[in-house]
């Protein structure tokens, strides 16, 4: 009620080129770049974060709760996670998690967001709590060199339940390097998952 309510006082704009009554237009995601590669073979992209309405959607969804935009960017995902032919039969979604304390400044994990949306999209179930984070580390994005990346995430994951021959799908907003996504995984295939495939937004 109050979201119509505010939608009917400031009605929405796109993100990229101002347009009313749409957050994000089908134009201005057809003219975004596309990622061409990924850290990993296991990753899939859909856009290049260099893309200024990109970043522009990846920072209004991660930091000012822009929540109309996520189905939008869900779409697009999904259809990069069929195009890839990531298993999908009986896979579990899985956000990227965010540590406790990060979660209290933030009031929710933007990743958990879009991984709802991606799972109602595929049909797929959601196990939000499976994969939890038990160290706080460093912003990744603050962390310029690769090897820093690396060693700034490890051990920080953790397996709440049994996961012994799932498929797993994790979801996030950017990969840069792949080392939050390649230490996730590790902690999943240790932990018996089958087999650990990752979508992310941007690359």
């Amino acid at each position: 009620m109050i979201r119509k309510l505010m939608n009917a006082l400031f009605p929405p704009r796109c993100i990229g080129c101002g347009i009313q009554d749409e957050a994000l237009c089908a134009r201005c995601v057809s003219n975004a770049r596309k990622s061409l590669t990924t850290p990993h073979a296991y990753i899939v992209s859909v856009f290049d974060f260099k893309d200024p309405t990109i970043r522009n959607v990846i920072h209004a969804i991660k930091y000012y709760h822009r929540r109309d935009i996520v189905p939008v960017i869900a779409h697009y995902l999904v259809q990069e996670v069929i195009h890839a032919n990531i298993p999908r039969k009986e896979t579990i979604v899985l956000p990227i998690p965010m540590h406790t304390s990060r979660y209290r400044v933030r009031g929710y994990n933007h990743a958990e967001v879009l991984a709802r949306e991606v799972s109602n999209l595929l049909a797929l179930p959601i196990a939000a709590d499976t994969l939890v984070r038990i160290k706080k580390t460093k912003q990744q994005a603050k962390i310029h060199k690769k090897q820093d990346r690396l060693s700034n995430q490890q051990g920080v994951f953790a397996v709440t339940c049994n996961i012994k021959g799932k498929d797993i799908l994790l979801i996030d907003d950017v990969t840069t390097t792949g080392a939050t996504l390649e230490e996730a995984r590790n902690t999943l295939l240790k932990a018996g998952a089958r087999s650990v495939h990752a979508a992310t937004v941007a690359h």
